[in-house]
């Protein structure tokens, strides 16, 4: 008799004690939705949990929460945005002509030992002398450290952009065929610059053995003579697309065969 007496207040805690867990007792409690349960082994989908997981869809349209996509080399600490490495060879965009950025990406790439650099061009102009500087650091790179720089263009490489195409190691200068080149007579620009005939002729001198300069780098790097090259932009500016470009030796070949 005691027994039963016994197993009937045990029934009767059991029932209180649901009936306190549960507020919405008499009744069955549900379970936890399978969308609220955590999939992270780690944070047990508390907050910091979205650091490494997000709301994703499957192929079947469901939505689901799982590990972010990150790009394989995110590990990587850049010098630069404009900088990368992808299966062993280095990549630089230049859309701005500045030698600083350009020499520290190039440093960064003699330290991580990359011989190989694609330098894509698409950039409208810029200075003389910084671009000086970032065609006699690939000569420098070409002839220390072995290093090939490859400049492509599938945009446009006007002016200083121009030189720096045509400054790649030759033999891997790429465009596309409708890419947009120009080149023209070196500018300079002055404000509120106090001039005298003899100020005006003594840099015309100096304006002048610049162009010769740079022109005489472009006819070696090129299939084009001097002359040829020096009336082609007196007192105007010259277009060329990508065919013409490779025509004219300018570069080396189309990046649709790359």
């Amino acid at each position: 008799m005691k027994y039963k007496l016994l197993a009937v207040l045990l029934s009767v805690c059991f029932l209180v004690g649901v009936a306190i867990a549960d507020p919405g007792y008499p009744g069955k409690v549900e379970p936890v939705p399978s969308h609220e349960k955590s999939i992270c082994p780690v944070t047990l989908y508390d907050d910091s949990c979205s650091s490494c997981h997000t709301m994703r869809v499957r192929d079947d349209g469901t939505p689901y929460f799982g590990l972010k996509e990150v790009e394989e080399d995110s590990w990587r600490r850049y010098p630069n945005s404009d900088t990368k490495i992808i299966d062993g060879k280095g990549y630089f965009y230049q859309d701005v002509i500045s030698d600083a950025i350009f020499a520290e990406s190039m440093r960064y790439f003699v330290w991580k030992g990359i011989k190989h650099v694609v330098i894509e061009i698409n950039n409208p102009g810029g200075g003389l002398f910084d671009t000086w500087r970032m065609v006699g650091l690939m000569r420098h790179y070409e002839a220390n450290y072995g290093m090939v720089f490859e400049t492509r263009c599938y945009g446009m490489s006007m002016s200083a952009g121009f030189l720096m195409l045509v400054g790649g190691t030759k033999g891997h200068r790429f465009v596309s065929p409708q890419a947009t080149l120009m080149w023209h007579e070196l500018w300079s620009i002055a404000w509120l610059k106090l001039e005298t005939p003899s100020s005006n002729e003594d840099e015309a001198l100096i304006m002048r053995n610049l162009q010769n300069t740079v022109h005489q780098w472009m006819v070696e790097r090129s299939n084009i003579t001097k002359d040829e090259l020096d009336a082609k932009v007196k007192r105007k500016e010259w277009w060329m697309n990508g065919t013409e470009a490779v025509e004219l030796g300018f570069a080396d070949g189309f990046t649709e065969a790359k």
